[in-house]
């Protein structure tokens, strides 16, 4: 596993730091983790943002992600989705003391996937860290459908088998619906690793170990359910340093890009052959003008 690049979070505002007491009010060792779990995502999310994107932070809790990616790519339309309306509240008070230190963060929130999507608003990168169970097959599945890109840390895979089977695994891929239903639901509940707050040397245990593997095959399934659905680039990452977060996959895919080479040779074809066409009708015109005309008596 190798490092991401750190954030320097004194050179950042207050109140974009998890640490900041005021507004995350989050314990010292969980703000901590959180800052690292920030700049795991991070790491494999800018290089995928161009200038003038939009760019979803799905499941946005306080707002840590989008705010961090409306600081940092001020040109990005930034938009949170969350159905709490008390980490609503979270991300109005980040605002306003990001307001207080000058500076202005536009984003734009939203209840419901369904609500985003009935704004019209095009979508090129979807973000969600740990959102639970079914919300990151959700999301994937959204992305999908604009043809977005997407960096998802999944948690809860145990919720995944709670549900319907007629609704369960939105995003399940044609390949692994050879499995059957309950060596599946067997593999989600062991991918469901929880240790204590204390334990920082998790990551170190077999179970973890375990449901490490398990945790692969879900997000395997993801990326697979994706892989037909024609995305490319597709890869299972994981946040670091791993005892960041006991649920620390991080999945990741692009659609595909069309070969512009081959289409230009494909056109290149076309207007060669029309071309061709065209001289044939050329000649054939000459070639009747240059023919003796025939004289009819009436």
């Amino acid at each position: 596993q190798k490092p991401v690049d750190k954030i320097d979070w004194k050179s950042l505002p207050a109140s974009l730091d998890p640490f900041y007491r005021q507004t995350t009010k989050l314990p010292e060792a969980r703000a901590l983790r959180k800052r690292q779990q920030l700049e795991s995502v991070l790491h494999h999310a800018l290089p995928l943002i161009q200038d003038g994107d939009t760019v979803c932070d799905f499941g946005a809790g306080a707002g840590h992600i989008a705010l961090l990616i409306a600081f940092l790519r001020p040109s990005c339309r930034v938009v949170m989705v969350e159905h709490n309306p008390e980490k609503h509240e979270m991300v109005y008070s980040r605002l306003k003391h990001l307001q207080a230190e000058g500076i202005t963060c536009n984003v734009d929130i939203y209840m419901k996937i369904d609500d985003f999507q009935r704004s019209g608003r095009p979508l090129d990168l979807g973000l969600s860290l740990h959102s639970c169970g079914l919300l990151t097959d959700e999301t994937l599945r959204y992305c999908v459908s604009k043809r977005a890109k997407y960096v998802l840390v999944p948690c809860c895979y145990g919720q995944i088998t709670s549900v319907n089977p007629h609704t369960l695994r939105c995003s399940s891929s044609q390949r692994f619906k050879q499995v059957e239903q309950e060596h599946m639901e067997a593999v989600q509940s062991a991918a469901d690793f929880t240790v204590p707050a204390s334990d920082e040397k998790f990551h170190e245990s077999n179970n973890f170990e375990i449901a490490k593997r398990c945790m692969n095959i879900v997000d395997s399934d993801r990326q697979a359910w994706a892989e037909e659905h024609g995305y490319e680039s597709l890869y299972i990452k994981s946040l670091y340093p791993l005892n960041c977060s006991p649920k620390n996959n991080v999945i990741i895919g692009s659609p595909k890009v069309p070969d512009l080479d081959n289409f230009q040779q494909k056109v290149d074809g076309v207007l060669s052959e029309f071309q061709g066409f065209l001289d044939e009708q050329v000649k054939d015109s000459m070639m009747l003008v240059a023919s003796p005309t025939s004289h009819y008596r009436l």
